[in-house]
């Protein structure tokens, strides 16, 4: 369960920015996230393990929302740009195989949005 791992850094980053931007992290209502379908993360387990990290911690109650990226590919045939759906990996126009992924791998913190100023915090 490698979602624990990446949670730790996660919690630990999201700390850090609530304290780079000068607020309290009992101030933090939900923290986005945006995690590529290649990147082999189950959002259920993602979630569980924000809420166990994050007890006893100034987050305790706070939420992840979990944004999920699509794997966006190139045509190295005919130049096709486009997502692939289900992890068919062939060219939507041509149906080729030669694809180079260039989105779905990404894993970040988006934003947070914070209690009294429900903007998010990009």
């Amino acid at each position: 369960m490698h979602e624990y791992v990446i949670c730790q850094n996660l919690v630990r980053t999201i700390l850090g920015e609530l304290e780079k931007q000068g607020y309290s992290p009992s101030k933090l209502l939900t923290a986005r996230v945006v995690v590529g379908k290649l990147r082999q993360i189950v959002p259920e387990i993602l979630i569980s393990a924000y809420t166990v990290l994050s007890k006893g911690t100034g987050l305790e109650g706070s939420k992840i929302e979990i944004i999920s990226a699509p794997v966006w590919v190139k045509c190295e045939d005919c130049g096709w740009t486009g997502k692939i759906e289900n992890f068919n990996f062939r060219c939507g126009a041509c149906q080729g195989g030669r694809l180079k992924i260039f989105g779905g791998k990404e894993l970040y913190l988006k934003s947070l949005i914070i209690k009294g100023d429900e903007k998010s915090r990009d």
